[in-house]
């Protein structure tokens, strides 16, 4: 264990396990399995942990893999929720195969075990699943959460969530103290419309980038760090998604400058952060207080902010001329749609 990670507020250490090599992500898990009283980070973490130290320069000049997956499954049937189809699923704080890293370099190996088959290798760079495993998931909600010991658990999730499930609920500061671990979908056909380039990390598409904001735990967190890499001068970030096979899986990774979150090819080297389970809980309760600052939101994303903006004026406008009707439109909307009657 070198190259501990210390942060003063919270009073955090997050320590790194590097292991080179095509088994390095499987080695890298392991050792923090192994480690005693650590959990492997998962991507809300790291992602609050820039939002709360920005000065500290080991969270943003090395890449880390972390406690999440990203896996594209086919729904053979509907299942609550879940059309029949093609999905991509963000296990976060959880897993479906990378709790098991000796199952992840069987496969690195060429040797891994899938529906009875011997002899099976990754495909695309990514641990295959068996059809038992993705229903495993979509049918009896059953994930993987690894503790302290290093032995995984089987704990059931209370729903897998739609993006606008997950914003709703992620907008409660206390939805992390309360959901460690959870898992959204989304369509297939969606990840593959999603911007997948560098961008810049001012614009709506980086700051509302969806899958970025559900591994980051919720849209605040994202976008507080995303005004951090601003103010260290990051002009760009990279926002995508891999194009995974069917039935398959990778590990997600945040990365350093300018890049952002990836999933990381399962045959290569591995950086797991280790983290002690009430250091993540500092973390979380620091994500509390979050504020995304005014200068870096746009007022057409937060109606409210448009609301508490206004002028005296604007309100007496508004309310001598609008129906009750229409001032509960502004208060759920904002005044977007009234800016002609606001300009007059």
């Amino acid at each position: 264990m070198t190259n501990e990670i210390l942060l003063t507020e919270p009073n955090v250490k997050l320590t790194p396990f590097y292991k080179s090599g095509s088994t390095g992500v499987a080695d890298s898990i392991e050792a923090v399995q192994k480690a005693s009283d650590m959990i492997r980070l998962p991507p809300y973490g790291l992602v609050i942990a820039r939002a709360v130290s920005p000065k500290t320069d080991a969270l943003w000049n090395q890449w880390y893999d972390l406690d999440e997956e990203q896996i594209r499954v086919s729904a053979t049937k509907s299942y609550d929720g879940i059309s029949q189809g093609e999905h991509r699923l963000f296990l976060v704080g959880s897993s479906s195969f990378s709790h098991d890293p000796e199952s992840i370099r069987a496969f690195v190996k060429g040797k891994g075990v899938l529906d009875g088959k011997k002899e099976v290798g990754l495909t695309n760079y990514s641990v295959p699943l068996s059809q038992g495993q993705v229903d495993r998931v979509l049918g009896d909600k059953i994930v993987y959460v690894t503790g302290v010991d290093g032995k995984p658990q089987e704990r059931n999730v209370d729903s897998i969530m739609s993006y606008d499930q997950f914003l709703e609920a992620s907008a409660d500061k206390g939805f992390l103290a309360d959901n460690g671990f959870y898992v959204v979908q989304f369509p297939e056909a969606k990840i593959q419309d999603m911007n997948s380039d560098y961008l810049s990390i001012g614009s709506s598409d980086v700051r509302n980038h969806p899958t970025s904001i559900v591994r980051s735990g919720g849209k605040v967190n994202w976008q507080v760090m995303l005004s951090n890499a601003e103010d260290k001068g990051w002009s760009s970030f990279y926002v995508g998604n891999p194009d995974l096979d069917q039935n398959s899986g990778r590990v997600g990774l945040l990365n350093y400058t300018p890049d952002g979150f990836h999933a990381y090819n399962m045959d290569s080297n591995g950086r797991s952060l280790g983290v002690a389970p009430e250091a993540l809980d500092a973390l979380v309760q620091a994500s509390q207080g979050l504020v995304v600052p005014k200068r870096f939101v746009k007022e057409a994303e937060v109606p409210y902010a448009k609301i508490a903006s206004a002028t005296v004026d604007q309100v007496m406008k508004l309310s001598l001329g609008f129906d009750k009707k229409q001032l509960e439109d502004v208060i759920n909307n904002g005044f977007e749609q009234y800016q002609t009657i606001l300009k007059q």
